[in-house]
């Protein structure tokens, strides 16, 4: 009797383990508690997802914000003065700084990650991530507890009842 209940106890412990790994759980910035799955959370890594979710008037701001932190996470930001330094020393030439850096990189490094794919790629969002921040800043006084976002109409109703 004894065996079988020390068999079984591996046993649940992998069902424990393998059903909690389903679903992260998110706090804090995002709201209340709620449950996001990996899957979920990997596609937001993946692929900007933020961006056509910024778009949809009946999106959660906070799944919005989830996703682009997902998205950001381990790329680069973009920077909009270091993207302007980028394309003058390009004009002028100066790729001699670029090299000196390059090399002060270690040899691991510079096989396996690549800072021009990094910088090219975040260039490439650069005008969604400015989008972005203007987004989040206009529709912060229209967020919900829950995380929807109040539609334009109902905006305007509450700048008619604010009205004299």
């Amino acid at each position: 009797m004894k065996e079988k209940n020390w068999r079984t106890i591996p046993a649940l412990f992998i069902l424990v383990i393998s059903v909690s790994s389903c679903s992260v759980q998110t706090q804090g910035a995002y709201g209340s508690s709620r449950k996001v799955s990996k899957a979920t959370l990997r596609a937001y890594r993946k692929d900007p997802h933020w961006i056509s979710m910024m778009n949809d008037s009946s999106a959660n701001y906070y799944d919005i914000l989830l996703a682009y932190d997902q998205f950001w996470k381990k790329r680069p930001e973009p920077n909009p003065e270091e993207e302007f330094e980028r394309k003058q020393n390009e004009k002028e030439g100066k790729e001699e700084e670029e090299e000196e850096e390059e090399n002060k990189r270690s040899l691991v490094g510079r096989l396996f990650h690549s800072e021009e794919k990094d910088v090219a790629e975040s260039s490439q969002y650069m005008i969604e991530y400015k989008k972005f921040k203007t987004w989040k800043k206009d529709v912060l006084p229209y967020v919900q507890p829950d995380g929807s976002i109040l539609t334009q109409a109902q905006r305007l109703d509450i700048y008619k009842n604010q009205r004299p």
